[in-house]
């Protein structure tokens, strides 16, 4: 009985699910904070907490990830956009570079 308990406390599909936090996302612009609102699976305590964590509410809102999958998701999503950014500042090092050396080259 307790390890099922246990279990369903991982279980994101489930009502007893205890593996919940809040994440921040970027605030669309010209959409107001108040357009987002709690989701129905995550609890109030969290999300409540959540809101008063929130490191910069004019910029950031709350997004509640329940169950491992969801957590997964959103660090594959990061994790990609992590990977975007070092190749496009790398591209534009790489042009830079070549700025330079076609200024060093002319002077």
């Amino acid at each position: 009985h307790q390890i099922k308990q246990i279990a369903d406390q991982y279980d994101a599909s489930h009502g007893m699910c205890r593996f919940e936090t809040i994440l921040y996302n970027k605030l669309p612009a010209n959409i107001p904070s108040s357009s987002f609102d709690k989701p129905p699976m995550i609890r109030t305590q969290i999300w409540d907490q959540g809101i008063k964590n929130n490191p910069s509410p004019t910029e950031l809102i709350p997004v509640g990830i329940r169950g491992y999958q969801q957590l997964n998701e959103r660090s594959n999503l990061c994790l990609a956009g992590h990977c975007s950014a070092i190749k496009r500042f790398q591209e534009i090092s790489e042009k830079l570079n070549a700025l330079k050396n076609e200024i060093n080259i002319n002077t």
